[in-house]
């Protein structure tokens, strides 16, 4: 069984002492005694010996994973003693983890990686797994010509061992050392104006949540899982206010709006993002392009504008080039005329070159 505060509570008392063993981290669980007493404990070691954490619910299920995962750490480093941590406890204990404080576009990548792409570990201890077992799936990728899948499995299966080491349930990560599979060549698409009609126009037709999300990353340039994640209270009359949280960079990010971005602006929570493109594509019918063009886009056609490049990278919440280092951390000047004149100047613009023209047929 999975281990549960409601599952825990709801016991039954038994004649004989009885241990419910944790089906998603190995020799941990909850001992009941005759007289009703839950006891969290964890079987270690070779003769399989229990160590009693503490009591229910004095100790919370959530304290007592956490103990057991750190004698399972002191145990792994005893070289007298067998680890009996096996990938998928750790892989349980590492989503955990971060999904507390990782995006959900990450733990969606951190989630498909460790239970689809390395599900042929999930039966092994950790200290078993070397590094053909990480190069099998990432060398499978670029024969298929997933370049950038590649790259991406390579960055998060280090950090998954990265933690591992650090928790000390292994001495060495068997991905250190690898290098980057892959080197990509950077995407230079940028949409033309005749390109962002058909988009536009697609996206009029199609209607729905995902359709006006697409038309507000063509107006505001930012990253999809921002707007596509957007909350009441993050929105004003006249600007949007992105949290910490939702920002790739970790930085609250505040830029202004102009009157059609704010026709359009609800909260949303879009997540099928593939299906909803292909469908939007059929309608749009141009040359392969992807989401994230869309902000290079919005950059470009700022820049044929006059907009200049430190007010650009400020409504982008960009942490590089001209906000980048000393001058990002001492320049507190925020560019707030700057950007609600740059605001104003694209819209005119985009009603007059991409709405109200018709596309091409």
């Amino acid at each position: 069984m999975r281990l549960t505060p409601l599952g825990i509570g709801a016991l039954p008392v038994p004649e004989k002492q009885k241990t419910h063993f944790d089906d998603s981290l190995h020799g941990f669980g909850v001992r009941v005694s005759p007289g009703g007493t839950k006891t969290f404990v964890l079987m270690v070691g070779r003769e399989r010996k229990l160590h009693s954490i503490g009591r229910y619910p004095a100790t919370s299920l959530k304290t007592a994973r956490s103990e057991a995962l750190r004698l399972l750490a002191e145990h792994s480093t005893n070289p007298n003693i067998k680890s009996r941590m096996r990938a998928s406890d750790a892989i349980e204990s590492f989503l955990r983890e971060k999904e507390a404080q990782t995006r959900y576009q990450t733990m969606r990548q951190y989630r498909r990686l460790l239970n689809v792409y390395f599900k042929h570990i999930h039966g092994r201890y950790l200290e078993d797994i070397n590094t053909d077992d990480i190069t099998a799936v990432t060398d499978k990728l670029l024969k298929q010509g997933k370049l950038a899948s590649a790259n991406i499995t390579s960055v998060n299966i280090k950090t998954f061992f990265k933690w591992c080491v650090r928790r000390r349930l292994i001495k060495h990560s068997p991905a250190e050392g690898l290098d980057r599979p892959a080197r990509e060549v950077s995407r230079e698409r940028v949409l033309s104006d005749d390109e962002l009609k058909a988009v536009w126009h697609a996206a009029e037709e199609m209607g729905g949540d995902f359709a006006r999300i697409i038309q507000l990353l063509m107006l505001t340039g930012q990253r999809r899982t921002e707007i596509g994640s957007l909350k009441a209270d993050w929105i004003q009359c006249d600007r949007i206010t992105l949290p910490v949280a939702i920002c790739k960079n970790k930085r609250q990010h505040s830029f202004p709006i102009g009157a059609l971005t704010a026709s359009l602006v609800r909260p949303f929570s879009q997540k099928n993002w593939s299906k909803q493109k292909a469908d939007l594509d059929k309608l749009a019918l141009i040359a392969r392009w992807r989401i994230h063009d869309l902000r290079r886009t919005y950059a470009t056609n700022l820049q044929r504008l006059g907009i200049k490049l430190e007010v650009i990278e400020a409504l982008l919440n960009h942490a590089s080039g001209t906000r980048a280092g000393i001058v990002g951390v001492y320049n507190r000047h925020r560019y707030e005329a700057e950007m609600r004149e740059a605001v104003n100047i694209y819209e005119e613009w985009f009603a007059k070159t991409i709405v109200s023209a018709t596309p091409l047929a």
